[in-house]
């Protein structure tokens, strides 16, 4: 069975250029205009590995940005289980 993206789910990728879905998934049109409206790239399959660190990059950066926001400072540990609790919403595999 496919999964659908519709154009509330793609906005979760606002601050990253790509975002990856598994072969099969389907893009409504208003996510895709949203997408490119918000120059992020679409792509399926498995993300190659500088996909993959942008992504992480990106991830990790708009979680700092969150506590900046807020004039505070995570520790690592904090900010770990933030990006990977992020990670894993976004539907990536964390180890």
């Amino acid at each position: 069975m496919s999964t659908v993206v519709s154009q509330a789910e793609i906005k979760r990728f606002k601050d990253n250029e790509c975002a990856v879905f598994p072969v099969g998934t389907i893009i409504t049109p208003s996510a895709r205009e949203w997408a490119s409206e918000h120059n992020i790239r679409i792509s399926f399959g498995e993300p190659d590995s500088n996909d993959r660190l942008d992504f992480l990059k990106n991830t990790v950066n708009a979680v700092l940005k969150e506590f900046s926001n807020k004039d505070q400072k995570p520790d690592v540990n904090v900010l770990s289980e933030l990006v990977c609790k992020c990670l894993r919403e976004l539907g990536c595999k964390v180890y």
